[in-house]
């Protein structure tokens, strides 16, 4: 009998044990030497703080704290333990220590080290526990993060010991008041980048972790699944860790209109995080057909021992998520809710060169294998939850515009009338701001019918059409240039390889200086209004020139020889500077672009020009960054086709502005560009923010939390933990892209 055979057998032997509820055997003998566990961790810790590891007393304890984790290990594969709210965990199982302090004194002294609990592959030496203890009684420094304990631990020798980092969730039917939640866009995010690390764990044969699943779960249960901003895909994420949170809330869509109870939700959402897991042996390179990936997916979550409720129902749920509903074998309700969520995602996503329907046309599909592939109950339930018009249903509207729908039901009187964005004016040409109209609104249009897919090929060619900003954020000044004024050339044509031509910018001229607090409102305007044109940055002879397409940077150059892009690749080992001459001889000869020379002469790939252009665009604009003087001059443009050439990359706006923000060593350069900081700050009122996609650090996420409107800048630097510095560059990356702003001083009317 091979693995998957016995994987099977197991099951079978663990899901007539768990008619009756947990593997209680099991769970018990987890709670007893988890409590062992985490008591005698505390308390070497608490003693670490005043004797040093090498007195004696220390020896009996770190016995007792091995052999426990030996009888954890033995009957756990991993041990995962997690303290979460000054709760306990050991893998999924909560450790019972009601009427003590050792969740509040362990959570704490791991929360010193910004961390949230240790992964262990394998039993601890006696020495290699005294290593750990050592590493988490240290004191860590201000800016110290569970990375840098990891690093610690590493150091140490202890490969077998993983750090996570502080995680924000609570399990089962629980009086409390849950945790407030953070905006939606970061939920999601989030999410994505989670459950690609799950899958990629997973590839690389590590034990399965459902914590930190359980966590962004609970997470996505405090949002309103008719937020605009709760279904959008993270625009970096990868096509597995896109499909699965897809499912992951339609899955909760559906179990919540059910009225499963929040702990059988929570078992839902793990389960859907889990239900494509057999892939990942295909990931790791063996091969993995769709009929054969759930009973792969359940070998794979058996690599973590231990049967218990919740993990029975992943397994059924990995196992039956492709199961007809009129399959003599059964389907647990978890795989008939994954069958719906799964199939409507498969149906409506572009997947290569696959058939894609509408999402009506996929409900109506779906509706007429209700009874047979679907469970007719669960299937009208979704429909419900969807509403008339399903997400991403393109809708004509009475006043002759094409708009997206964006949300689903939100009440029993706007079930035909969603949330749209609107995608397509009267002649069908693309609409660049994407307002969001309420079609329940009074004065709101009508919907027409539904735009066939296969239409939208035939509207005219994607133009541009701005409408003017929509927020109160100071716009840029927009004068033109002199009529005769040279603009600068292409990078790697032999004209860029002379400074720009373009006058030099006077204080008498309309740019804007870039006085304090300038730059971050001038980055933000062109993001969040979405401007396409080009932005000119100057100090004295030095020119910088960044291409700007509906907010995003897709080419940057600089007239100074050492940022032209040859100069940056060689700078950072992407090419020698031998190639960079053959390449120059050929510019100069042939007069052809720098990126296509670099192909031509098999000095890059495709993958790795594209990776160097991202680097040398990055480089272009970080060093403005560094500047307290200059100005910026923007200029409002139509995108000429000769921006998209092989030289034009779209970037992440608000990444590339937060990577040169970190990147500032400066404290006095935050500071000057941060502004005025006894002026209170606010979360963006712009409703682009909600869908924003950008990697947030730690940091970022506690400054966050301590903005309300009313605390001013310098306030929240006394009141966030650590270095002032890096609060302040925290905060200023933070104003740049748009997620922070400053409330605007009350307008005050004369009285007579």
């Amino acid at each position: 009998m091979d693995d998957v055979l016995r994987a099977q057998s197991e099951i079978g032997r663990a899901l007539r044990r768990a008619h009756a509820g947990e593997d209680r055997s099991l769970a018990v003998r987890v709670r007893e030497e988890g409590d062992r566990l985490a008591r005698l961790l505390a308390g070497v810790l608490a003693m670490a703080r005043m004797h040093a590891l090498e007195n004696r007393a220390f020896d009996q304890p770190l016995r007792d704290l091995g052999a426990a984790l030996a009888r954890l290990a033995e009957l756990l594969g991993t041990v995962h333990l997690l303290v979460v709210e000054e709760q306990v965990y050991v893998n999924d199982i909560r450790i019972r220590l009601e009427g003590t302090e050792v969740g509040a004194a362990l959570g704490a002294r791991l929360a010193r080290h910004h961390c949230g609990g240790l992964s262990f592959h394998a039993a601890l030496s006696d020495t290699q526990l005294r290593s750990l203890v050592a590493a988490l009684a240290t004191e860590p420094a201000t800016t110290t993060t569970h990375v840098s304990l990891g690093d610690a631990l590493l150091a140490a020798g202890l490969t077998n010991v993983e750090v996570a980092g502080i995680h924000h969730f609570r399990v089962g039917q629980s009086t409390d008041t849950p945790p407030a939640s953070r905006p939606v866009a970061l939920v999601v995010q989030d999410g994505a980048r989670l459950v690609e690390e799950t899958w990629a764990n997973l590839a690389a044969g590590r034990v399965p972790n459902p914590l930190p699943l359980r966590r962004l779960v609970a997470e996505l249960m405090l949002l309103d699944p008719s937020d605009v901003a709760y279904w959008q895909d993270v625009a970096s994420s990868a096509a597995y860790g896109a499909h699965v949170l897809r499912v992951v809330r339609v899955a909760l869509l559906i179990g919540k209109a059910t009225g499963l109870s929040a702990s059988s939700l929570q078992d839902l959402g793990v389960a859907a995080c889990f239900h494509d897991v057999g892939y990942a042996v295909a990931e790791a390179g063996a091969g993995v057909t769709l009929a054969r990936h759930p009973v792969t997916g359940v070998h794979v979550i058996l690599r973590q021992r231990g049967l218990h409720e919740a993990k029975v129902r992943r397994l059924r749920a990995t196992l039956e998520h492709h199961r007809r509903h009129d399959d003599a074998r059964g389907n647990a309700l978890f795989g008939r809710i994954l069958a719906i969520a799964e199939d409507y995602d498969t149906l409506t996503q572009q997947r290569g060169e696959a058939l894609t329907l509408a999402p009506d046309q996929a409900l109506g599909r779906m509706a007429a294998a209700g009874g047979t592939v679907y469970d007719p109950a669960l299937l009208q339930i979704f429909v419900n939850a969807m509403g008339r018009f399903p997400l991403g249903t393109l809708l004509s509207l009475s006043d002759g515009r094409v708009g997206r729908v964006v949300s689903t039901a939100r009440a029993s009187e706007t079930f035909a009338l969603p949330l749209v964005r609107i995608e397509r004016l009267l002649d069908r040409a693309a609409y660049v701001p994407e307002t969001i109209v309420d079609l329940a609104g009074a004065d709101a249009p009508h919907v027409e019918g539904v735009v066939d897919p296969a239409e939208v090929a035939a509207w005219p060619p994607t133009r541009l059409a701005p409408e003017p900003p929509a927020t109160a954020t100071p716009a840029l000044a927009d004068a033109a240039p002199a009529p005769n004024a040279a603009r600068p050339a292409d990078e790697g044509s032999p004209a860029a390889q002379e400074p720009a031509t373009r006058p030099a910018v006077d204080a008498g001229c309309s740019a804007r200086p870039l006085d304090q607090g300038v730059l971050a409102d001038v980055l933000r305007d062109l993001y969040l209004n979405r401007r396409t044109g080009v932005l000119y940055l100057t100090r004295g002879a030095e020119r910088r020139v960044v291409r700007i397409w509906k907010g995003n940077v897709i080419h940057a150059s600089s007239n100074l020889r050492q940022d032209h892009l040859g100069e940056v690749a060689v700078r950072e080992g992407l090419m020698s500077p031998s190639d960079l001459e053959r390449a120059n001889e050929a510019i100069a000869s042939e007069h052809k672009q720098l990126g296509q020379v670099l192909r031509e002469l098999e000095i890059m790939g495709e993958d790795q020009l594209e990776h160097a252009l991202a680097v040398h665009a990055r480089e272009v604009i970080v060093r403005v960054f560094t500047w307290t003087d200059g100005f910026a001059d923007f200029e409002e443009q139509e995108a000429a086709p000769s921006w998209f050439t092989e030289l034009a990359l779209r970037l992440s706006t608000p990444d590339v502005i937060l990577e040169a923000v970190r990147r500032i060593d400066d404290p006095d350069v935050v500071r000057y560009h941060l502004g005025d900081l006894d002026r209170p700050l606010r979360l963006s009122a712009n409703p682009l923010m909600k869908s924003l996609g950008v990697s947030l650090e730690p940091l970022d996420g506690f400054v966050l939390s301590r903005v309300d409107g009313h605390v001013t800048a310098r306030e929240v630097i006394g009141i966030v933990p650590g270095d002032p510095v890096d609060v302040r560059r925290s905060l200023f990356g933070l104003v740049c892209v748009g997620i922070l702003e400053f409330v605007p001083p009350p307008r005050f009317t004369p009285v007579d």
